[in-house]
């Protein structure tokens, strides 16, 4: 008896056989309608997982399937596929992952395609007491060695004669179907994404304009493997200013030019011709299952950090008078190094103008 858990995902067409230990692909060409030796008897078990739930959004965990080869010639393998619905329900998704086992030596080309002769197992087996997913046992015997299997339904391995069931003849002896059976794994989320600041700080003010433009980076992440989308990103004035359109505070902002996904929940949100001032981001996210971020607060601020450069003449030159100890004597203002006044956005610096009584 071997029980085994895949290490990952097995793609469709691709086949696992257990003596491998999952280590390798096989191809599905391989033992194609090979023809079974006369009189051999095959006889084996399939136990297929029941279903199951994940509260906390999370990997599931891989895919486990129990295949038990009991006969002469028994060469079990299994393909696994998986499908992933959003549903309206409690849950934020379900995941229906479906085993597909065939037993190469029971397997001919003569009954038709795979697909063909697939047989899916009831997912209300082995009692149908209407209560679906509870995983069951397929036991496939031949004990009067016809070449025909006997098929049960059960909880345990073994085959117990009130569990037989009825299955389509196959086409000939020694042709098993294939044995299908999707088990469904319901993932609940309550867990809100979060958003963490990445770049932001004091953006510089352009000299020539008065106004300064900045760019500010987050991270949004998130327990589940899903998308995180950027809900919402609006702008304050100052530290717990009220949270507006940025373009009310920026004509001209667009989201589409202006909100930058980088990749891996990584954004950037650029604003530009902004007042000298503190200014705050207030960014909201939304999981795949709908979660939304608590409100979260990215500082930033425009500064003026350019002095005024005052035009000056060179050369100046002054006379020089005579002062009361006998030495030269020179009055200078200013303004008169000045050769034009030089704009400062907010005053700072030296003064520049006209007038000035400071003197040197």
């Amino acid at each position: 008896m071997k029980a085994f858990s895949f290490a990952s995902l097995v793609l469709a067409l691709a086949w696992m056989q257990p003596q491998r230990a999952f280590s390798q692909t096989i191809a599905g060409a391989v033992h194609g309608g090979d023809p079974v030796p006369k009189d051999t008897v095959l006889s084996y078990n399939i136990c297929f997982p029941a279903d199951f739930e994940l509260r906390t959004c999370s990997i599931p965990p891989a895919p486990s399937i129990l295949l038990d080869e009991l006969g002469e010639c028994d060469v079990l393998a299994v393909q696994i596929e998986e499908s992933k619905y959003r549903v309206s329900g409690e849950e934020c998704f379900k995941i229906f992952r479906t085993y597909t086992v065939m037993n190469w030596c029971a397997y001919s080309e003569a009954c038709g395609s795979r697909e063909d002769q697939v047989f899916v197992v009831n997912r209300d087996a082995p009692d149908f007491d209407g209560v679906l997913g509870e995983g069951v046992c397929v036991l496939v015997r031949d004990a009067d060695k016809n070449g025909y299997p006997e098929v049960y339904y059960s909880n345990d391995l073994i085959a117990d004669p009130g569990e037989l069931v009825s299955i389509p003849t196959p086409c000939k002896k020694n042709a098993h179907p294939l044995w299908r059976y999707t088990q469904v794994i319901k993932v609940y989320d309550v867990e809100r994404p979060v958003v963490h600041p990445v770049s932001a700080g004091v953006f510089p003010m352009h000299s020539n304009t008065c106004l300064g433009d900045a760019r500010v980076r987050f991270q949004l992440t998130d327990n589940c493997t899903g998308p995180i989308k950027l809900e919402k990103a609006e702008l304050a004035k100052g530290k717990g200013g009220a949270l507006v359109a940025p373009a009310s505070i920026a004509p001209g902002w667009s989201w589409a030019k202006q909100v930058v996904s980088l990749g891996g929940g990584l954004y950037e949100v650029a604003i530009n011709g902004l007042p000298v001032g503190e200014y705050e981001w207030g960014i909201l996210a939304r999981d795949d299952c709908g979660n939304v971020s608590l409100q979260t607060r990215i500082p930033f601020a425009i500064e003026d950090k350019e002095a005024p450069v005052p035009v000056c003449h060179h050369g100046l030159s002054a006379d020089l008078m005579p002062s009361e100890e006998g030495n030269g004597m020179a009055v200078v203002w200013a303004s008169d190094l000045v050769a034009s006044p030089v704009y400062d956005c907010h005053g700072q610096g030296p003064e520049t103008q006209e007038g000035n009584p400071g003197q040197n």
